[in-house]
């Protein structure tokens, strides 16, 4: 690939549905100077065919045996890529044309950044007559972890959604020199914010493009729609303790020293905690399990929501999520009839 050239990594599992489509969309972009390249993620139905049908010299396929999970997936690419800047791509969301084109614009304009960030589709030019933004390191993780949705954070909220990976542009000499890599512990939900705290931690400079190329489809049989095995608890675990141990280092530009900084983090990681072990819990609930194994379930599950609670470092809010968890741990037979008929009713 020539200098500045662009690797897109589609990580997939079971996307037989989607693959075609999202290749179809990526392959077909303007441009010659891009690779894209697939990690099949152990996938057990036709994805691996279907993808080795496609003849395209920008497609890069790798292939793992075994179900890995969504960071490892990542890593992978990351590895393999050889352009000079990452994107990364859900299989099962949408791109518009001119995507391609029009990051190959911004980097050749701005070559000094370490990242871009691209709005949401649907995102309306109402701010002001200038699409680009330069912004800084605090008001990145703002709109990354703030809850906000006062107009202050409007703005950054049709860039920041959920703390997503894709939808961004990102040096990879920077990546390289920095260790950033998606922690493999935490198999599917969570990974994408300590991703991006720490890329926006440490990014020289940050530019907002005002344009919305990427399509977040929300598909419900989707890899992030799947969470809810017990085993996951300790990614949560992981993943916020990973964030406490980031921010509480002394090199981080003493960024997170900032008062409003704080505050907007502990409101994230109590909200995030909350709704991490809500959807645990009631996907340990399915009607394949008797009472006594889910009350067995339950009482497992205890230890690692401890941790969790402790990680957090204070009580959690009085909202739903902290009430079926309160309700889980202290009345677990109502906790899971409470459950059984919410499954009869979905």
């Amino acid at each position: 690939m020539k200098e500045n050239g662009i690797s897109v990594i589609v990580p997939v599992y079971n996307g037989e549905k989607y693959i075609k489509n999202c290749l179809d969309m990526l392959l077909n972009q303007d441009g010659e100077d891009f690779e894209v390249i697939v990690i099949n993620d152990g996938s057990t139905d036709n994805t691996a065919d279907i993808v080795k049908s496609i003849r395209d010299e920008k497609l890069v396929y790798f292939e793992q045996e075994k179900n890995k999970g969504l960071s490892t997936a990542r890593n992978i690419g990351m590895n393999l890529s050889r352009g000079d800047w990452i994107l990364f791509c859900d299989v099962d969301d949408e791109v518009k044309p001119g995507y391609i084109a029009d990051i190959c614009e911004q980097i050749e304009a701005f070559p000094d950044y370490d990242v871009f960030c691209y709005a949401k589709s649907h995102v309306k030019s109402e701010w002001n007559n200038n699409d680009l933004y330069d912004i800084s390191n605090k008001q990145a993780l703002l709109g990354t972890v703030s809850g906000n949705k006062s107009a202050t954070f409007k703005f950054f909220n049709d860039y920041f959604i959920g703390g997503a990976a894709w939808s961004k542009v990102y040096r990879k000499e920077f990546l390289k020199n920095c260790l950033l890599t998606f922690n493999e512990k935490i198999q599917v939900y969570g990974e994408d914010v300590i991703f991006l705290l720490k890329v926006f931690t440490l990014a020289k400079k940050i530019k907002l493009v005002h344009r919305g190329f990427y399509v977040y489809v929300q598909n419900f049989d989707s890899i992030v729609h799947s969470i809810g095995r017990e085993s996951e608890i300790e990614g949560y675990v992981s993943s916020h303790l990973e964030i406490l141990n980031f921010i509480d280092k002394k090199d981080n530009k003493g960024l997170w020293k900032d008062d409003e900084l704080i505050k907007a983090m502990n409101n994230f990681l109590i909200n995030h905690a909350n709704t991490c072990i809500s959807r645990v819990l009631r996907a340990m609930m399915k009607n394949d399990r008797t009472v006594a194994e889910k009350r067995k379930a339950l009482s497992d599950m205890k230890h690692a929501r401890n941790e969790l609670r402790n990680a957090v470092g204070k009580r959690f809010v009085f909202n739903v999520n902290s009430i079926k968890v309160f309700i889980a741990d202290n009345f677990p037979i109502l906790y899971i009839r409470l459950m059984e008929k919410r499954w009869k009713n979905d």
